[in-house]
């Protein structure tokens, strides 16, 4: 401890430095009357510095990734909001056309607009993929559970993939398990994770089928889509479950997509008590 009467101060000062910038001294103070610092203490000294700077340092970077993660999160829901209305709009007008409620088209003119409603219909699915990223990134997605049958979940999973299968003249096939199971979830919840992994299915195989179950597997309830398509190599499992990852990159892959519909299908999972 320092005596009141201390008039000389001996304090060898370390700075502390991180990538060439100076973060702050590091002092330590003795009184004139104590044993001065040796070359071993001072050294041990700019040593605790430079880990305290090494520690701030990344503690800054931690907090400009966040400040940037926080900053995409805005972007992307207000650009996905954005395009949202005039994606309606567009929808709109195609089951106008379509309706023939203008007036008659040919079957040329009826072939296009058919075209226009799969583009459109896909736009706006990855329109709702980044808006699910971004509620799931905020916090905003709770679990509202209600009791439901499996079998109906597998069911509705499969309606929704059949359109897109059905352009592809690909099977899609239900298989019920061998007794009802009844559950408490969030259906919504629960069907989307079914319908992710449906569609992508889907988009993944050319000929084949795309096959839907349900079984209990002793205290669990089994949900699996199977299909015939390219598959995925076991060393890219992980990669697939990162949010924008994709297995081709650049501008020749072939499948489109954001990238998040496996990792949406995780973190609700996981919302839901599952995997």
């Amino acid at each position: 401890p320092l005596q009141p009467d201390a008039r000389i101060l001996q304090h060898p000062r370390a700075h502390r430095l991180a990538h060439d910038r100076v973060l702050g001294a590091l002092a330590v103070v003795r009184d004139a009357r104590s044993v001065p610092f040796n070359t071993r203490e001072a050294q041990r000294l700019r040593v605790i510095a430079d880990h305290a700077a090494l520690a701030m340092w990344k503690e800054q970077l931690y907090e400009q990734a966040q400040a940037g993660d926080a900053a995409k999160g805005r972007f992307l829901a207000t650009i996905s909001h954005e395009l949202r209305t005039p994606l309606t709009a567009l929808t709109g007008y195609e089951e106008l056309l379509s309706d023939q409620v203008i007036g008659p088209l040919s079957d040329a003119q009826l072939d296009v607009l058919a075209r226009v409603r799969a583009v459109t219909e896909h736009l706006a699915a990855m329109i709702e993929e980044v808006l699910a990223y971004t509620s799931l990134e905020e916090g905003r997605e709770v679990v509202r559970p209600t009791d439901f049958l499996a079998d109906d979940l597998v069911v509705a999973a499969a309606a929704m993939a059949e359109p897109q299968a059905r352009r592809k003249q690909i099977a899609v096939i239900c298989e019920s398990s061998v007794e009802p199971v009844r559950l408490t979830s969030d259906v919504d919840k629960a069907r989307q994770v079914l319908v992710n992994l449906a569609g992508n299915a889907v988009k993944f195989t050319d000929e084949g089928e795309v096959r839907l179950s349900v079984e209990r597997v002793g205290d669990e309830v089994r949900f699996s889509v199977r299909d015939t398509g390219v598959g995925i190599a076991p060393e890219d499992l992980e990669r697939l479950f990162q949010p924008f990852a994709q297995l081709e990159t650049g501008p020749t892959r072939r499948y489109g997509g954001t990238g998040l519909g496996l990792y949406i299908s995780g973190r609700l999972a996981g919302m839901l008590g599952g995997r």
